[in-house]
């Protein structure tokens, strides 16, 4: 099965404040932008010639501001641009079903934190050709991915910026993300790390406006998903799409040393705002 991942905004897209947007929606749509914007950035390429790199292929985009509170956006992208592999052996169809073999080989999912940061830095830089985007938190979806081979190694250096801009969240996962149900004191033991000015842990209680599939009636993908009753605390140096899509890289990242197979797993972040001192 290939790697897909699904990524939703949220927050508020402001098309009327101050300037106008720099692309009009009835000029072109996010799919197009979004798409160019990954070529641009050699991210991702429409070239089929098996020599340019990607970190994925396109799939889906669309804006959604105006018709829900605050989901103002998604795209949804392919993984499965690795190097060819063997395919699992395709079960055998239920009685009087029809069998569809697979050819036997498939191209290896990227792992997922080595794609959140730049897809997610992609995905706002898009949207904010259609408006002044304000955020509030990311969701992502994953599905059909491969046992990993890579790990997220990155350092910090590029946050390495004064306190002014830190910023507390909380990232919600469900048990996907683990492999299955896990005690408490090993999620914890095994998520709660600093790295540079990035902080996580600890686990705390999971406000209901925090949670992982909020205001949803339906699962991306179909999935079946099973949301974590806690919440993972953590401080970023900034609240920008960079570091939002690091901190999902770590924590993607670290929760590969409870399970290093999920097929599928959702993660979601919030910035938690607090109350100006008196």
């Amino acid at each position: 099965m290939p790697g897909h991942l699904y990524v939703e905004a949220f927050g508020k897209l402001d098309r009327n404040s101050g300037a106008k947007p720099l692309i009009l929606e009835g000029e072109e749509d996010l799919y197009s932008v979004f798409s160019n914007r990954a070529e641009i950035m050699r991210w991702a390429s429409t070239a089929s010639d098996g020599i340019h790199k990607m970190s994925w292929s396109m799939h889906e985009a669309e804006i959604t501001a105006g018709r829900d509170d605050d989901w103002i956006g998604f795209v949804q992208v392919g993984v499965d641009v690795g190097p060819p592999v063997p395919s699992k052996p395709t079960p055998p169809p239920p009685p009087g079903g029809k069998h569809y073999a697979n050819s036997g080989w498939h191209r290896r999912s990227l792992d997922s934190s080595l794609v959140l940061p730049a897809l997610i830095q992609c995905f706002y830089d898009s949207l904010s050709r259609f408006g002044k985007v304000e955020l509030t938190g990311i969701q992502v979806f994953g599905r059909g991915f491969d046992p990993r081979v890579e790990r997220f190694i990155a350092t910090p250096n590029w946050f390495n910026i004064g306190p002014s801009q830190r910023t507390e969240a909380i990232i919600a996962f469900d048990e996907g993300l683990l492999g299955g149900p896990v005690e408490p004191q090993t999620i914890a033991e095994r998520l709660t790390i600093k790295n540079g000015q990035f902080r996580f842990g600890p686990l705390v209680d999971l406000p209901e406006e925090y949670s992982i599939g909020r205001k949803r009636d339906q699962w991306p993908f179909m999935l079946s998903v099973s949301p974590y009753e806690k919440g993972l605390a953590v401080t970023l140096p900034e609240w920008t799409p960079t570091a939002i899509g690091y901190a999902l890289g770590m924590v993607t990242d670290r929760a590969a040393k409870i399970d290093p197979t999920p097929e599928n797993f959702v993660v979601g972040i919030a910035r938690v705002l607090l109350a100006p001192s008196s």
